[in-house]
């Protein structure tokens, strides 16, 4: 539990951080990730996958639901996931690449750290109910 709330620290720190570097790409995903995220079954998916969204956003693409799935598509290994409860479970171990392993406790998947921090703007993460 402890852990959990020190990589949440940890995430909105670097999210931060990211943001400041890429504060209009961060500010076009907030629309994005509103109801949910895209996941990718492997962590070299979503690596492909944020470096299709960064170069579309620097060669002046608005990044729209629709853009960001025809990039998702041609990626070919994510998905959206559309949840209110999506959770921080691990992250990648190279530095170099920020993402962050994600599961709304029935599917789980990568995601750029960056969309995670901007959905994070939208939900409260919750901690489960004990029985």
């Amino acid at each position: 539990m402890r852990i959990n709330t020190m990589l949440l620290l940890v995430l909105a720190f670097v999210g931060y951080k990211v943001q400041a570097q890429n504060n209009d790409k961060a500010v076009e995903q907030n629309n994005l990730v509103r109801n949910g995220l895209w996941i990718c079954s492997t962590p070299v998916s979503t690596i492909d996958l944020d470096r299709k969204l960064v170069e579309a956003s620097q060669n002046g693409i608005k990044l729209t639901h629709e853009v960001t799935e025809q990039l998702v598509q041609q990626n070919g290994n994510c998905e959206r996931l559309d949840a209110d409860n999506i959770k921080p479970i691990g992250v990648f171990p190279e530095a170099s690449y920020q993402i962050v392993r994600v599961s709304d406790g029935k599917q789980e998947g990568w995601t750029p750290l960056e969309m995670y921090v901007a959905y994070m703007r939208f939900h409260v993460v919750r901690k489960p109910e004990t029985k």
